[in-house]
């Protein structure tokens, strides 16, 4: 004889589950939603503040209608690059299985170097032009500490903060990660896009420091230097990658900008490249030694022999 089993309450229990399930993910993608809308509307409150600052006359003269409407136009372009380039790191890290020491470096890598590429955007007022380019930073470090100081449990966007940490505790984005967007706003308020040895700083922090990660952890198992050790495993195939990525990036930004006319100092980059390279070089050098962190090491020693080496 056939029993047959009364499978409701098991029906209505997957039910249930499920019902839950979508319930929570609904709730996590609202409050990730209204996160990066309140993201959203702080940084349209700075733009809109630095912009009546700048009708005011506050940010220096002339600014015409013109100069504050395309450094708002230069500064949302800039914001929205930051974003898309984190943004497609960080779901290739979440979703697509890219390590998170990868996905770490690429973003130091290139939204530096990106970021400055965009200075010929602003407008030729300087103290307008580097207030509007410092709200885009400003936005960031924002946006990382929030993401560093929440959990998953508020359901809140933390994939960036996840993405350039090392091991995947959004914690850890307070620390270097941090100090690099520091270091950017400070060299955006004291230096600006007219000054050579700003632009060698933020290409050997960006593109040096993050080359001889990514290369030396490919290629450089067998060519570790004498001196590494297992938590300093520094190898001769990243050094010479610092050196040279961060040579041939500070000659393509410095050209850029002279092409630009944001680089005054009349001075052709074929008469300064081998005080480029000797800075490259030496901050490569600096770069292995297990001192501080190289996010400031790194542009503090390029920034100094920029200033010693280059024309102001």
């Amino acid at each position: 004889m056939m029993v047959q089993v009364n499978e409701g309450p098991r029906r209505r229990s997957h039910s249930t589950t499920q019902l839950h399930d979508s319930s929570s993910s609904s709730s996590t993608t609202t409050s990730s939603t209204r996160s990066k809308l309140a993201l959203l509307k702080i940084f349209a409150g700075g733009i809109s503040i630095t912009a009546l600052f700048a009708k005011l006359g506050v940010l220096g003269t002339p600014y015409t209608n013109q100069m504050i409407g395309q450094d708002i136009l230069a500064a949302l372009f800039c914001a929205t690059g930051a974003y898309v380039v984190t943004q497609l790191v960080s779901v290739a890290h979440n979703r697509h299985g890219l390590s998170s020491i990868i996905a770490r470096k690429l973003i130091h890598t290139l939204t530096g170097p990106l970021f400055t590429m965009s200075w010929v955007l602003f407008s030729t007022n300087d103290v307008g032009a580097r207030v509007f380019a410092g709200l885009v930073t400003m936005i960031n470090a924002y946006k990382l500490y929030k993401q560093a100081t929440d959990t998953d449990d508020g359901g809140n966007d933390i994939s960036l903060a996840k993405a350039v940490s090392r091991s995947g505790d959004v914690k850890e984005a307070l620390g270097g990660p941090f100090i690099y967007i520091g270091v950017l706003q400070f060299l955006i308020w004291a230096f600006w896009r007219d000054s050579m040895a700003a632009v060698v700083s933020i290409c050997t922090m960006c593109v040096g420091d993050g080359l001889a990660d990514l290369v030396g952890r490919k290629y450089g198992k067998n060519n570790a230097w004498f001196f590494a050790s297992k938590d300093n495993r520094k190898s001769m195939v990243g050094t010479l990658a610092f050196a040279v990525g961060s040579f041939v990036a500070s000659v393509g930004i410095i050209q850029l900008f002279a092409a630009t006319g944001c680089v005054t100092a009349g001075v052709a980059v074929t008469a300064i490249w081998d005080k480029l390279l000797l800075i490259c070089v030496a901050c490569s050098i600096v770069e292995l030694i297990p001192f501080g962190d190289d996010n400031y090491t790194v542009p503090i020693a390029a920034l100094i022999l920029g200033k010693l080496l280059l024309p102001s």
